[in-house]
């Protein structure tokens, strides 16, 4: 879903049916239509960011899984993020608050993205100091060597978050379950979802 129009263009040039929309009020699926829904730095790009989580868990099936992801820490805030038409960056308490009374069930919460976080940290506070704070893109193509190097020590941390959460990081992810759908209190018995069975058919 997308609700640039040059961005469904692009996408349907590489094979991709992206389905125009936007948050939280104009979602183009259906309640309990979705196995999994991912929201990778979305969040932080919508003003009702609340809503957004609220409307996006309604077009979950029960047992849907909900994977969103945002940047943390506002003492990062930079020019860049004015660029890119951030509203905000996340402290994780804020961003854990978003999922609160929501029919969600937390599997994870944690920082990631912690091994370069020093680094980024002292580049973008540096720059701050410096007065070298631009709004532009700063995102370069690296060396092929550097670049997998970098990605492998991402990477580390799919191996960790399953088992363990990380105490900082320059990003937040979230992953949540959808609960069943409570059966009628005067249901008989026989129309009442087996442990077995999923709580909605898929269509």
């Amino acid at each position: 879903m997308d609700d640039s129009a040059d961005a469904r263009a692009l996408g349907a040039e590489r094979g991709l049916s992206i389905l125009p929309g936007t948050l939280p009020d104009n979602l183009p699926f259906e309640p309990a239509s979705c196995d999994a829904v991912i929201l990778s730095d979305v969040l932080e790009h919508v003003e009702a960011d609340r809503a957004s989580v609220l409307a996006v868990a309604d077009t979950l099936r029960p047992g849907g899984l909900l994977i969103a992801t945002v940047p943390a820490h506002p003492f990062l805030w930079t020019k860049r993020d004015e660029f890119h038409h951030h509203k905000r960056r996340y402290t994780a308490r804020a961003f854990r608050a978003l999922f609160e009374n929501a029919p969600l069930e937390p599997i994870v919460f944690s920082y990631y993205n912690s091994a370069l976080f020093p680094a980024l940290a002292a580049v973008r506070l540096a720059k701050k100091t410096l007065g070298l704070d631009r709004a532009a893109p700063d995102i370069r193509p690296l060396p092929g060597p550097l670049n997998g190097a970098l990605r492998a020590l991402f990477e580390v941390e799919k191996h960790i978050l399953p088992r363990a959460r990380l105490p900082f990081g320059a990003s937040l992810i979230a992953v949540c379950r959808r609960r069943p759908v409570p059966a009628p209190r005067n249901a008989p018995a026989d129309t009442q979802p087996r442990r077995d069975e999923p709580a909605l058919a898929s269509s």
